[in-house]
């Protein structure tokens, strides 16, 4: 039936949404802690490196 087909497609991005958000909870604490050992301009520059919170998400975009 074509509305538990819709319902399931919609169940699926909300699943995938859900972990991404979990996964970027996850990188945020990483970096903060991270961000507290920061001393110098390359400190930062590999920090930058590191840690980019939107690597591989698909639904949520932070920076445009």
């Amino acid at each position: 039936m074509y509305i538990e087909k819709v319902k399931q497609e919609y169940f699926n991005t909300l699943s995938e949404l859900q972990n991404e958000m979990l996964l970027l909870q996850s990188r945020i604490k990483k970096a903060k802690n991270q961000l507290l050992i920061v001393k110098t301009e390359e400190d930062i520059k590999q920090f930058r490196k590191e840690n980019d919170l939107e690597e591989g998400l698909k639904h949520i975009s932070l920076f445009d």
